[in-house]
This record gives structure tokens, sequence and C-alpha cells, in this order.
């Protein structure tokens, strides 16, 4: 099955490790941590700059499954491929520089260092491609609120096992076998 919140998840810890630095930090089990959370999770706002990461839809790719073999135990699996897309938020202050925030998050997510931790922090999933970074500014009643987001699109797999697969192993054949041509 998808792991949709499997794979927010794993972007949250993405981004604390780009650009944690540069972001206000919130209150964890461990201490503090960078303010960046899974946007449903509804934590206290913190202070500016935070980033919040959450999941836009899925589409499958295709009308059918991908694949479909058995495994080594004999269990049945059948792959399915879809397209996530998810969203990934910058908010601050006018003094913040969100929309810098926000382009080394798409930026890194490029390099070696970034591949390597969509691969160890992705469940079945990897980056397809980035959208463009939108920037809209809110005025409050004394100050602005500044937001850049960028999408991202990861290529998902989903896996189906059928442990009640039935398996014939061997088949035993008495007579002449014809074949009609």
């Amino acid at each position: 099955m998808l792991d949709i919140n499997g794979n927010v998840a794993g972007l949250v810890k993405i981004v604390k490790e780009f650009v944690g630095y540069r972001l206000s930090t919130m209150p964890s089990q461990s201490g503090t941590t960078p303010s960046v959370f899974q946007n449903r999770s509804q934590p206290p706002k913190p202070p500016f700059p935070y980033v919040s990461v959450d999941h836009e839809n899925i589409f499958p790719v295709g009308y059918s499954q991908s694949s479909q073999y058995l495994d080594s135990n004999l269990d049945e699996v059948d792959e399915f491929d879809y397209i996530g897309t998810f969203t990934i938020q910058v908010n601050g202050g006018t003094n913040d520089d969100v929309l810098s925030i926000c382009d080394e998050i798409r930026s890194r997510l490029f390099t070696t260092k970034g591949k390597r931790l969509l691969k160890d922090n992705l469940i079945n999933a990897g980056l397809l491609r980035t959208g463009q970074i939108v920037f809209f500014p809110t005025r409050l009643s004394t100050d602005f609120e500044e937001a850049a987001r960028v999408t991202i699109d990861l290529w998902m797999r989903s896996q189906i096992v059928d442990t009640t697969t039935d398996v014939i192993e061997t088949v035993s054949v008495q007579g002449d076998l014809f074949e009609d041509i």
C-alpha cells in the first residue's frame, strides 16, 4: 500500500537537514528541533520562519498494475505506480527571506546529498520533478506575513501482497501429450 504519511514524514526530515539552520525552533521530546512539521499535525504556531509539508493528491500512472510476480515465499505481489504531489511551504516575516529558503530546499533535492536523503527517507518513492516556487505576501494588521511554496512530485510504488495465493509446484502427467497443429 502507499505510505503517504510516511513520505510526508520523510520530507519533513529532509527539509530539517537542508535548511534547519535557517529556521526557528520548536519544542520536541529531546529538547528543540527546527520548525518543520506536517501541516495536518497542527502544532502550536511556531515563530517565523517555519516550514510545513503536506500532500495534495495522488493519481495512478496508467490504468492497471505495473507488475505482478511471486516473491521468495511464493506470495503474489501486485505493484501499482502513482504520482504523488506534495507541498513544502516556507512561512515568515518580511525579513525572513522565505523565497531564498524555499529555493534552497528545491535546489538541494537535486544534489548528491539530496538524492541520498530522498533514498534514505522516502518509502517506495523517488523524486520525479519539482514545480516553480510561488510567492504570496499577506498583510496582517501590523505587518506582512510572507510564504513561498514549491510542489514536489514523487513517483511512488504501491505493493499489495497476497499470502493466500495457491501455487502448483508439480504436475504429474500420465500418457502422451499431444499438440494439434
